[in-house]
């Protein structure tokens, strides 16, 4: 490359050869199948909420709560998954900026139904679960599941205080949402001029190249354009 000569910026995600991305269609073929997922999710919720105050009346009807429960918590591990990464794509892109956090609010919605299991389970004497697990072979599955449970009795709070920190997990969501969105879409980078002469855009995945140079010039430049990105929205960042 010859002295002087401008590097291109960072080229679009569309610009990409497609044997460097991710292969996101391995989660979910289609944006509609993720959709489909998430309207599941919220038809077994009620059926969920049906089970509190039920865990303790049978070795079969804790089994049921527990096939639910896994149900459940795969697709909204699974349309999460799927959703953020789209996002990830493309932070700027509003159709997947509503999918995400609509998954998001799903994720609160289901942690908020299910907020009775642990303390249901904590309530069941330890001599009735186990006499559940012999009678149910099948809840040897959950064996380890359930110890980890009771072993965090002692920080587990009433079913009403778990429902309200589950509620409260989207209020949680908002600030780091905000700052994702300033961070990877609305931020603008300058250029500096590197060791060779060239002008590059200064981004996030460049800063570190940039601050392991031998010249302490360009180290300072980096340094000074990176953060002045930030400083441009100072007030903004302060307020989330």
């Amino acid at each position: 490359m010859e002295l002087g000569q401008t590097v291109e910026a960072i080229p679009e995600r569309k610009d990409i050869p497609s044997e460097l991305k991710w292969k996101i269609e391995d989660i979910y073929a289609s944006d509609q199948l993720c959709e489909v997922d998430m309207s599941e999710v919220r038809l077994k919720l009620p059926e969920a909420v049906s089970y509190a105050g039920q865990l303790g009346m049978g070795a079969r009807k804790l089994l049921e709560c527990l096939r639910l429960r896994d149900e459940i918590d795969y697709l909204v591990v699974k349309t999460y998954t799927y959703s953020r990464m789209r996002k990830d794509e493309d932070n700027a892109n509003p159709a997947y900026q509503s999918m995400h956090d609509r998954a998001a609010s799903l994720a609160v919605e289901a942690t908020s139904a299910t907020a009775f299991f642990k303390p249901e389970i904590l309530a069941i004497p330890r001599e009735t679960l186990q006499r559940f697990m012999a009678e149910e072979p099948k809840l040897e599955l959950y064996r380890v599941f359930l110890d980890n449970i009771t072993r965090m009795r002692e920080h587990t709070l009433s079913a009403s205080e778990e429902r309200i920190m589950a509620m409260a997990g989207e209020i949680g969501h908002a600030v780091p949402a905000i700052f994702t969105m300033l961070n990877n879409a609305d931020l603008k980078y300058p250029s500096i001029v590197d060791e060779s002469g060239n002008t590059v855009e200064v981004t996030k995945g460049r800063y570190i190249g940039f601050m392991e140079s031998r010249d302490r010039r360009v180290r300072q430049d980096a340094f000074d354009a990176l953060y002045s990105s930030y400083r441009a929205l100072i007030n903004t960042i302060a307020a989330t």
